[in-house]
């Protein structure tokens, strides 16, 4: 059996629909919103606004072509430590797509994200 194949990319203006239906998931998830109250949450506009904040990247995950997961980071500059670091906030993953290694490609995408940025920053 072929191994399911797993990209993870740096989430766009255009990935926005697909972020809010995976957030909108991963909070009903959680049991604390009703499904309207998480829909008006995360209506495409303030998700495309969130994409673009400074200090903000979004990761998305797709499994064979599907969108499956996302992780989103934020710099941030702690007291005690010198350099900024990234800080996973969110991460989530689809529960039919958990156990494929999903979420490894989601952390190992922030830690590509974190190289990118600058070799004294960390993941936190």
């Amino acid at each position: 059996m072929a191994r399911p194949h797993v990209t993870v990319s740096k989430a766009s203006a255009q990935d926005a629909g697909t972020l809010s239906a995976l957030w909108i998931e991963s909070a009903l998830s959680l049991g604390q919103l009703t499904q309207d109250a998480a829909a008006r949450l995360a209506n495409a506009g303030r998700v495309e606004d969130a994409v673009h904040r400074p200090g903000t990247s979004v990761l998305l995950a797709w499994l064979d072509g599907m969108p499956v997961g996302f992780a989103v980071v934020n710099v941030r500059h702690h007291g005690l430590i010198d350099a900024p670091a990234l800080a996973i906030d969110e991460l989530y993953v689809r529960l039919e797509a958990r156990r494929q290694g999903v979420a490894g490609h989601l952390l190992a995408g922030v830690a590509r994200l974190a190289e990118s940025q600058g070799d004294r920053k960390s993941v936190v």
